[in-house]
């Protein structure tokens, strides 16, 4: 379902409290109108009612797209990973075979989720793509990408047929630039983690953390530092 309700919210310019609505849980099937508001942050804009101050609020809540059969569970301390974590019931676990059900502890996490489920590509194999381009950037140019990698899109010829992964990258100095990932190269990559690394298919019931961390564990590679 979705489910909303009122707080009261201190203003950390003049200290008076507004009123203002979070969302525990965001349900796009049912309610459509949100899904765009989710992307461009309005769900989230705060404006103090006394002085006018404006602020985007993050706080824990779960989006789900029944047609796209995907969850996300915002965990904003990653540590709290399962200690936020719904236990579904027997009958809802038989439901929410098929689905995918991601942890993320950032707005733009639950953005780019979004995205890559809608496009229907598997993120954990995404992870992994935008974890090869890191290191072949640093083999081939000696550079290091310093900033996120995040997906954009799915670029397509005009009859439909997929071309590439489109990537966005965002330095820690510096202008974002784009990179595409051809797509022969990424179903290659999909196949070797099916195939070759073991990682099912259709993805067993509970809840994943899917990002780089996830890449570097699945390919070998030991956890980012």
């Amino acid at each position: 379902m979705t489910k909303s309700r009122e707080i009261e919210v201190t203003c950390p310019r003049c200290q008076k409290q507004s009123s203002y609505e979070i969302w525990d849980s965001i349900n796009v099937t049912v309610s459509p109108e949100l899904r765009e508001k989710v992307l461009t942050d309005e769900l989230f804009a705060f404006r103090c009612k006394s002085c006018g101050q404006e602020a985007n609020l993050f706080y824990p809540f779960i989006y789900h797209d029944m047609d796209h059969r995907f969850w996300i569970q915002v965990v904003i301390n990653p540590e709290d990973d399962f200690e936020h974590a719904p236990n579904l019931p027997p009958f809802a676990s038989q439901m929410m075979k098929g689905y995918h059900s991601r942890l993320v502890s950032h707005l733009n996490e639950v953005k780019e989720k979004i995205l890559i489920f809608e496009d229907g590509l598997d993120d954990r194999a995404v992870e992994i793509v935008k974890l090869l381009l890191r290191k072949n950037m640093m083999e081939t140019e000696n550079r290091v990408l310093d900033g996120p990698l995040r997906f954009y899109d799915l670029a397509k010829d005009k009859q439909g047929h997929p071309t590439s992964l489109v990537l966005g990258y965002f330095p820690v100095n510096g202008e974002e630039e784009i990179f595409a990932a051809d797509w022969e190269y990424c179903l290659d990559i999909q196949e070797q983690l099916y195939m070759d690394l073991g990682v099912p298919e259709h993805e067993p019931l509970g809840w994943m953390r899917v990002d780089e961390n996830y890449a570097r564990q699945v390919t070998g590679t030991g956890k980012e530092n």
